[in-house]
């Protein structure tokens, strides 16, 4: 840490953590080495062997008494990050999308699977039954041209036998025509009975599939209904266990700092029974609760020096802390003697 004077550098270090403090110790003294001061290990400061002329017009004893610190280190770095410490809860829409995402994880690649296994049933199907027509493509050329030679065969074989008369004819060939026709007939028939069992057999797989994809999308919904209550229920516990994070943190705050209290309240008993004085036990009130209603002005203060400006005037904290005064910070604010607060008035 850098600093800019000995004067900035003592009157900073009660605000400061003890490693920065060791800084601004080191700093001082190589500043003030051969200047006959005496330096206070606990307090920081560097004294004279002289008074102090302090706001209430009381003089200093020459000893020097350790002055009250009210800093916690790393005060404000826990203080942000506690107050940084929050979960906010995932939406509804949120937590459904993502459950449908889980859900399609494992439904899809098997409808994806079923649909392929139709695709490939219905080309099967397509393909058996093209085959079973080229089977029986040569049934209908091949009778033809035995029913032609039937035609004429039966009519050479009437002629012969003397029956040229056209009844006779037509019975001889009608009696050849007779087997092939028949057999054409048995061959269509099985024909027709192959492409209806290739059709049954697609329609089964057509039934199949639809009962399969329908029992998907039916566990797609249980799956998603089941995703959903253990995102939101780990939501809740998300929260929960943010919150009571929170809450221990906030709880062993309030006792670090409730702990300082006490210390503080120690060394004013300690100051009391050496000194013969309380140093803001008794007639202690708040600087700028006390001059508001009084009517004055709040007074200003000066965030790098840690100065208080009262009435045009101007007092340092080693001042407002001094032994003769009595002065502390609690919460952030100066308590100062009654006494001393109307003199500053």
């Amino acid at each position: 840490m850098n600093f800019e004077s000995v004067e900035q550098a003592q009157k900073l270090w009660q605000y400061l953590p003890p490693e920065q403090q060791a800084e601004a110790h080191e700093y001082v003294v190589r500043a003030k080495s051969g200047s006959g001061e005496t330096y206070n290990p606990t307090t920081g400061a560097w004294s004279k062997p002289t008074s102090t002329s302090t706001p209430g017009g009381y003089s200093a004893p020459k000893q020097t008494t350790p002055t009250k610190q009210n800093y916690v280190p790393g005060q404000k770095s826990w203080e942000d990050a506690i107050s940084n410490i929050s979960y906010t809860p995932r939406s509804f829409s949120d937590m459904q999308d993502e459950a449908s995402t889980l859900a399609d994880l494992q439904i899809n690649p098997q409808l994806t699977q079923l649909q392929a296994s139709l695709k490939k049933a219905i080309a099967d199907a397509g393909n058996q039954k093209l085959n079973i027509e080229a089977n029986y493509a040569s049934v209908q050329p091949t009778a033809e041209r035995l029913l032609e030679q039937a035609q004429k065969s039966g009519t050479e074989s009437a002629i012969a036998r003397g029956g040229g008369r056209s009844g006779a004819v037509e019975y001889e060939v009608g009696q050849m025509k007779r087997p092939i026709n028949e057999s054409v007939m048995q061959a269509e028939a099985r024909k027709s009975a192959e492409l209806t069992g290739v059709d049954n057999s697609l329609a089964t797989v057509n039934d199949n599939y639809a009962q399969q994809v329908q029992a998907l999308e039916t566990h797609r919904g249980t799956l998603v209904a089941a995703q959903l209550a253990a995102l939101k229920s780990g939501d809740t516990e998300m929260a929960m266990r943010i919150a009571s994070e929170r809450a221990n943190l906030e709880l062993q705050a309030s006792t670090l700092l409730d702990n300082r209290d006490r210390s503080d309240r120690q060394f004013e008993l300690d100051q009391s029974s050496i000194y013969g004085k309380s140093a803001g036990i008794t007639g202690t009130v708040t600087l700028t609760d006390y001059l508001v209603s009084k009517g004055q002005s709040a007074p200003s203060w000066d965030p790098n020096t840690g100065n208080v400006s009262i009435n045009g005037k101007t007092y340092t904290p080693e001042q407002l802390s001094s032994p003769d005064v009595g002065g502390y910070i609690q919460g952030g604010r100066w308590q100062l003697p009654e006494s001393v607060v109307k003199s500053m008035m």
